[in-house]
């Protein structure tokens, strides 16, 4: 995974487009698996923290690493 630094990066970098589920179609499914947002509205800055999120930010931060390839 990669440092939280550049996690924090890509998050602030996403957060306009948290809302957009044509964007986010990856991490919905992820969420809505979550028991803890199951049947809710998702609240990305409380969703932050957990593992899950964590990875996600990661995978984008390196899938946006390898577009400038």
């Amino acid at each position: 995974m990669v440092s939280k630094e550049k996690r924090d990066e890509v998050f602030e970098h996403n957060k306009p487009y948290l809302k957009d589920k044509d964007t986010m179609e990856d991490l919905l499914p992820i969420c809505e698996r979550c028991e803890q947002w199951c049947g809710k509205e998702h609240d990305f800055e409380d969703c932050r923290n957990q593992p899950c999120f964590e990875l996600w930010l990661s995978n984008e931060y390196l899938e946006w690493c390898e577009s400038f390839k």
